[in-house]
């Protein structure tokens, strides 16, 4: 089950949108309006992404008329959060969308405005800005003047520096700022070990639960996150119904779930980041991790299989969005991912606390800057390694590699002794 989701993931680059339907021709809209599907993505020079689910259309001649469709603007604005009703203003569509490229990655039409004007705020989004206020008060506080605990909190990287950015890229773990598990884990990691002897071990898994729900929604509630709390909340009431859980069926089930909620979102990086990292956890991750234990102790092997786990699958959209794979990445994602992981365990607790007190904001603030400043550092220190170019040629090697393994696994017939040199099972055992 875990191989048809992968094949289906790996498929999705392939989907390309139509542009709306639209009353008129392109160059007659004076104006859109629609809904914000997702956060708007903070982008250089002032400008932001939006994603933007079509309501209507008006004309030159101040025609208005309904419309279908979804694109994304590149324009000037400020960051907007989901559900918001928006305005776009001379929308120009021909902008960066090539409709013959069968690997073009964004499968919404990608279109220019001169401007965004926010015409109502979604309930949601009322509440997560009167939430956000003494948050973002308690965080200002604290950060070192980068931007990275806005960024890790709460998905917002406005204010995050450039040059960090640029870094994380460039040592290819990006993924460390797209809240996804792994943020979400580490709530839940600093949740059970707070309230687990005071409430004891079912109602801290309850108070974690709630953190996680609150944590996602206040971040966006992104596809990664959406996934991540789908497979938090089921293997939750699985365990206190004194019952497991087989985490393929969940896998694919969260993938079932998150497409129906969010398909819009389907064919966008961070869904298919997210789901294949995530098979590739579940499905190499055994494999991996068996070898990895005859040479180093078991907690560097579990980091080490989890890490290199998640990116063997992933290799295929890297080559495909950023045109190169970077050798560092799985080192630069295991040591970047713990710091990150070390960052928020005290970023998290800091931000809760300075929002009742003052009294800790110069400690707090203090070990911030020192773990800031490490993760400075260490993603300089990665972009010194060299990446390897990609071409199509590259892609299609590694989507055969990838087709490969998962025949393997759709189809065991290809694992007896006639194929001794695809029996993974024996041979790791």
């Amino acid at each position: 089950m875990v191989s048809i989701v992968i094949f289906f993931t790996l498929l999705l680059p392939l989907l390309r949108s139509q542009l709306p339907q639209l009353p008129f021709s392109a160059d007659k809209i004076f104006s859109m309006e629609g809904t914000l599907i997702s956060d708007s993505i903070p982008l250089k020079r002032g400008k932001f992404l939006y994603s933007i689910k079509i309501n209507s259309v008006t004309s030159t001649t101040n025609i208005t008329a309904a419309s279908k469709g979804a694109i994304k603007v590149v324009s000037k604005g400020k960051y907007l959060y989901k559900g918001s009703l928006i305005k776009i203003i001379n929308p120009n569509f021909n902008v960066e969308y090539n409709y013959f490229n069968l690997l073009f990655f964004n499968p919404l039409p990608l279109i220019n405005s001169k401007e965004v004007i926010l015409l109502k705020e979604s309930k949601q989004s009322y509440y997560r800005n009167k939430v956000a206020k003494p948050v973002f008060n308690a965080i200002e506080k604290i950060d070192a003047g980068d931007g990275l605990v806005s960024a890790l909190l709460t998905g917002n990287r406005i204010d995050l520096d450039p040059i960090l950015s640029g870094n994380i890229r460039k040592a290819g773990c990006s993924h460390i700022l797209a809240l996804s598990g792994m943020h979400l884990g580490v709530v839940t990691m600093f949740v059970l070990f707070s309230f687990k002897k005071i409430l004891g071990g079912k109602k801290a898994i309850i108070a974690a639960l709630v953190f996680n729900l609150f944590f996602a929604l206040f971040a966006g509630m992104s596809v990664p996150l959406l996934r991540a709390f789908i497979f938090f909340s089921i293997i939750t009431l699985a365990k206190m119904m004194g019952r497991g859980v087989d985490i393929g069926k969940l896998f694919v089930l969260s993938y079932a779930i998150t497409v129906l909620i969010a398909p819009d979102e389907a064919g966008d990086l961070s869904f298919q980041y997210s789901f294949l990292a995530m098979a590739g956890i579940i499905f190499y991750c055994p494999y991996l991790h068996r070898i990895f234990l005859k040479f180093i102790p078991p907690f560097l092997a579990t980091q080490f299989a989890f890490t290199m786990a998640a990116q063997l699958p992933s290799l295929v959209l890297s080559s495909i969005v950023f045109g190169e794979i970077y050798f560092s990445g799985l080192a630069a994602s295991i040591i970047m991912s713990f710091l990150v992981t070390i960052f928020m365990l005290v970023a998290f607790p800091g931000v809760i606390i300075v929002i009742f007190t003052d009294i800790l904001v110069i400690p707090i603030s203090f070990l911030i800057k020192i773990l800031s400043t490490m993760i400075h550092h260490c993603a300089a220190f990665f972009t010194n390694f060299p990446s390897f170019k990609t071409n199509s040629i590259t892609v299609f090697i590694l989507i055969i590699i990838n087709f490969f393994v998962i025949l393997l696994v759709m189809f065991p017939y290809l694992k007896n002794e006639k194929f001794k040199i695809l029996n993974f099972s024996k041979r790791f055992k």
